[in-house]
């Protein structure tokens, strides 16, 4: 359906003998006078109006969904008659071919009478779709009864194999997880910054995005994840909590999508600490998209780019420092001083995603005589790094980037830049 939008940012204010233009030294007389307010401008009066006609509309949609194309009966074995939609609709075919299908390409509004129809031709009827019981939940709304999916299928993918076991009324098998364990990448930027955070054994509040992977061990180094922008705002709650040693992580593009309004408020609430934004110049949990912060539109077009230093600066931030990912030392004093600081200090630990700067340099030298076993180059969790079988260390040159990190982690040397 193609409904037109009409969006009027003006509002017409007539006098029963001439217009009055308001402006920004206008006076508007002492008579009487009518304020006509266009019916897309969603006040209260238009917004009771306007859900009145999309309740029209939903009513004119569903008979059009009782008729259309979309939703389509095919009829083979009557003895068994499946209702579903969308992916499940293929998974189901695939089961049982020669099973009736009521498909449906609307499913909202439901189609009650042609869901009547369908189960009048079927001696049994099913209904199966992912997760919430909508289509189920519907047909018992039109008085239709068909047996439905047992509730362990509320949760998790509906898979082409789980047909039989809906069919059968049985519940979802146990499903066994044989996944590797998530990793960020060799060289990842972000990966200088946790170590540091573990070292010094901060109480770290974390966000969505690649870094949330500092969460797990070895470097056990983010202790929150919530939602975007939370990063600063529960690194808020925990300072007012009494909490000590609190420091708040966010990335770039989720500090430019929710952080600002968090930085805005610490500022505005006089909260001391640390907030570390780890710019990796790009948005690499979703795909390598570029945001503000980038100077880049979504073609790759050059824009205006917002300048992360500035912009913190701006929201109130009393200490704003810009420091390579790759100094990790640097990055732990400056973690250190800025701590216990009795200021709102920002840290941004800037380098390029290694998915968009892939120039690597020579691995590093491993000396064996120097080894102690110590261990602490795997603490950071690359996974060019790791023991052999005799306990000493290997390092992966096919997957090694380059970037030294395990060289500045070795107490011992046993690790040496090329």
């Amino acid at each position: 359906f193609n409904i037109p939008v009409m969006v009027r940012l003006t509002t017409r204010i007539s006098h029963t003998k001439e217009n009055i233009s308001l402006g920004a030294r206008s006076e508007i007389p002492n008579r009487d006078f009518k304020i006509d307010i266009p019916k897309y401008v969603m006040v209260p009066k238009n917004a009771r109006r306007s859900h009145e006609l999309l309740l029209e509309k939903i009513a004119k949609v569903k008979k059009f969904s009782e008729k259309s194309g979309l939703n389509k009966i095919e009829i083979k074995d009557r003895k068994l008659g499946i209702i579903t939609s969308s992916a499940s609709y293929l998974y189901a075919k695939e089961s049982y071919p020669e099973a009736s299908f009521l498909k449906l390409g609307i499913s909202f509004p439901f189609p009650e009478s042609l869901a009547k129809e369908f189960a009048a031709k079927v001696s049994r009827l099913y209904v199966i779709e992912e997760l919430e019981p909508y289509l189920e939940e519907q047909l018992k709304l039109s008085g239709v009864r068909a047996k439905a999916k047992h509730v362990s299928f509320s949760a998790g993918e509906l898979r082409p194999e789980y047909i039989p076991y809906i069919i059968k009324g049985k519940e979802k098998p146990r499903e066994i997880l044989n996944a590797r364990k998530p990793l960020m990448c060799p060289g990842c930027p972000h990966r200088s910054t946790f170590w540091a955070l573990k070292k010094i054994k901060a109480i770290v509040s974390g966000d969505i995005g690649c870094y949330t992977l500092g969460a797990l061990a070895p470097l056990s180094s983010l202790h929150s994840c919530l939602c975007m922008g939370a990063g600063i705002t529960v690194f808020e709650g925990l300072k007012r909590s009494g909490l000590k040693n609190v420091v708040g992580v966010i990335g770039d593009s989720t500090f430019v999508h929710s952080g600002i309004t968090g930085l805005i408020n610490l500022a505005y609430n006089e909260v001391k600490g640390l907030i570390i934004i780890l710019d990796n110049s790009t948005t690499a949990m979703t795909g390598n998209q570029p945001h503000p912060g980038t100077g880049l539109t979504i073609k790759g077009s050059k824009t205006k780019r917002l300048m992360l230093e500035e912009i913190s600066k701006a929201a109130g931030a009393d200490s704003v420092i810009v420091v390579d990912a790759k100094d990790a030392k640097k990055i732990e004093a400056l973690i250190k001083d800025s701590i216990t600081a009795d200021i709102l200090s920002v840290l941004i630990v800037r380098s390029p995603c290694r998915l968009i700067d892939r120039t690597k340099s020579s691995p590093p030298f491993y000396v064996r005589e120097q080894c102690k076993k110590c261990y602490q180059c795997l603490v950071i969790d690359c996974p060019a790094v790791s023991k052999s079988e005799d306990g000493f260390i290997s390092i992966d040159a096919s997957l090694c980037t380059g970037c030294n990190l395990c060289v500045q982690a070795c107490p011992f040397q046993a690790l040496r830049e090329r």
